[in-house]
C-alpha cells in the first residue's frame, strides 16, 4: 500500500482515538460456513484537507476483511459536502465528526489523517468530558470510545 502523502508529497500524520478494540456483537463470517465472527471495532475515518471521504478507499476493505465496520465522511465544503467555504470552521468540522459518530449508536475509533486529527482532537475537546493521557473522550452521547 502507498505510504500516506500529503499533497507536498511528505508523509502527514496520521491520529486514532481509541486504539483499543470495542467489542459489539457478531456478524456473519465471509467463509459461509454460517459461523458467526465477532465485529471488533467500528472505525470513523476523517480525511485530511484537499481530501474526501474517498481518499479512504483503500483502507476500507482492509479493515472490513478484518470484520470491523467502517465509516467514512465528507467534512463539510470536502468531498461530496456542498457547505460554502465562508462557512467551513474547525468548529463545524467537529460537529460533522460528533453527528457522524452519535449515528453509529455504539463507540467508534475515529481515525484522522493530518488535518482530520485536528478535527477530531477537537471534537473530542468540544463535545466530552475532560480526559485522561491514557484515554480518548466520549463524544456527544458516549460514542467516541475511551
Amino acid at each position: 500500500m502507498r505510504e500516506n502523502m500529503e499533497p507536498t508529497g511528505e508523509p502527514g500524520p496520521l491520529l486514532a482515538l481509541p486504539l483499543s478494540p470495542v467489542q459489539n456483537g457478531h456478524s456473519q463470517g465471509s467463509s459461509g460456513t454460517g459461523q458467526a465472527t465477532r465485529q471488533m471495532s467500528t472505525f470513523l475515518l476523517v480525511h485530511g484537507s484537499w481530501h474526501g471521504a474517498w481518499c479512504w478507499e483503500r483502507v476500507v476493505p482492509i479493515l472490513e476483511s478484518r470484520n470491523h465496520r467502517v465509516v467514512s465522511i465528507d467534512l463539510p465544503g470536502h468531498g461530496d459536502d456542498r457547505t460554502p467555504i465562508y462557512r467551513i470552521t474547525l468548529g463545524r468540522y467537529a460537529a460533522a465528526i460528533c453527528r457522524a459518530a452519535s449515528a453509529q449508536g455504539e463507540r467508534v475509533v475515529a481515525v484522522g489523517h493530518s488535518m482530520g486529527g485536528f478535527a477530531i482532537s477537537r471534537a473530542a475537546a468540544e463535545y466530552s468530558r475532560p480526559i485522561s493521557r491514557k484515554n480518548a473522550s466520549r463524544c456527544l452521547a458516549g460514542n467516541l470510545a475511551s
